[in-house]
């Protein structure tokens, strides 16, 4: 599933979405460092969480690194892409996002950031209903809580029915303002 699949009368919107931003925090005079996973063909997306293969590892070290974490992409059938949770079972791990200790999960990243754009072809509310607001729960309970991560998420949704100004507009929105990123 490529944010750009050329059935979909509104490929590149995601892509383009994630280029408005990094404008935008270059802009601020922020160092930005990105990963496509739909370009990336080293990283195995087939090999479980206890390979720790170097792909995996340079990801980690640069999420260590990093001060904010942006996710850009489709959600077509109310969940992220399998590429994507893969990442995220691969990199965000005991010893890199959080340690055990007792049997609880003591968070090793809570002076990081992160902001998650969401696209859909569904309404807001028929994500939030019918799917049962996966993203935020896999985000918010999976991701974020265990490793200390301070989180926002942003939907784009509707994408197959909204007008193309509408879509100008998100650009322009996140172009002009970078949801708020400020330099640290």
């Amino acid at each position: 599933a490529s944010p750009t699949y050329n059935q979909d009368n509104r490929a590149g919107v995601v892509t383009k979405l994630c280029k408005k931003y990094i404008e935008s925090c270059l802009k601020k005079g922020l160092d930005v460092d990105t990963i496509d996973l739909y370009k990336d063909k080293e990283f195995n997306a087939l090999s479980g969480s206890e390979d720790n293969d170097t792909k995996d590892l340079e990801y980690q070290i640069k999420i260590k690194r990093s001060d904010l974490i942006a996710f850009f992409y489709p959600s077509w059938q109310g969940f992220l892409p399998g590429v994507l949770k893969t990442f995220c079972e691969k990199v965000f791990v005991s010893g890199v996002s959080y340690k055990t200790v007792k049997s609880i999960p003591k968070p090793l990243l809570a002076n990081k950031q992160c902001q998650v754009f969401i696209a859909t072809e569904k309404p807001l509310w028929q994500e939030k209903l019918v799917y049962k607001n996966m993203h935020n729960t896999f985000w918010k309970r999976s991701i974020f809580a265990v490793s200390g991560i301070k989180s926002q998420l942003f939907w784009f949704d509707k994408m197959r029915s909204v007008s193309n100004k509408d879509i100008e507009n998100w650009y322009n929105k996140i172009s002009a303002t970078g949801w708020q990123v400020d330099a640290p």
